[in-house]
């Protein structure tokens, strides 16, 4: 098993295949391999999002992590900060103990989605539009219509979210997203 697979679980299905062996080039190039993937999602959604794609380019950092705890991604608006301007971040947490028992096409798929998920809430944060509403995490904060609708449009499957009567989650690509995005996850196949 080479670090990559290490490091991503099946996540370097989403890319061409690493030749290095070092931990550290390992970790580079998957969270590479996942800007390079989300930054392509934003190109071909651009038509559905306009603007998308240029406001990832000049606004996003990708952290990757491996927490088996906790949610699978977040989008944190203006995070960080580099001389005088700020950038947003969007963080995949690629060592979820969810993925302990999933092959690697369903780790690399579930990449795929949480990144997809976190585009829909920079692009209302881009965009001024309030796509949770509630008071927190802790008190019952949800993803709402408006969220939905993005979600939807970036090609994601989006449902009730059974916590809240007006909440939403987002549950996979529909078959308009794996159209869309599929051959991302087939690049090493």
């Amino acid at each position: 098993m080479t670090a990559l697979q290490t490091f991503g679980m099946g996540v370097e299905l989403l890319a061409p295949s690493s030749k290095s062996t070092s931990a550290q080039d390992a970790f580079q190039d998957l969270t590479y391999t996942i800007y390079r993937v989300a930054h392509e999602v934003t190109v071909r959604a651009s038509e559905t999002l306009p603007g998308l794609a240029e406001a990832f380019t000049d606004r996003v950092l990708v952290v990757v992590g491996g927490h088996a705890r906790g949610p699978l991604g977040h989008f944190a608006g203006d995070k960080w900060r580099h001389e005088a301007h700020r950038f947003h971040e969007l963080h995949v947490n690629v060592g979820h103990s969810a993925y302990a028992l999933t092959t690697e096409e369903a780790h690399a798929e579930d990449v795929l989605d949480t990144v997809t998920h976190e585009l829909a809430h920079f692009y209302a944060r881009e965009n001024g539009i309030q796509d949770t509403s509630g008071r927190g995490v802790n008190h019952g904060r949800y993803h709402n219509k408006k969220f939905a609708m993005l979600a939807s449009a970036l090609g994601l499957r989006v449902m009730n979210s059974g916590k809240s009567h007006i909440g939403y989650t987002t549950t996979g690509l529909t078959a308009r997203g794996h159209e869309t995005y599929g051959d991302l996850l087939l690049d090493v196949q």
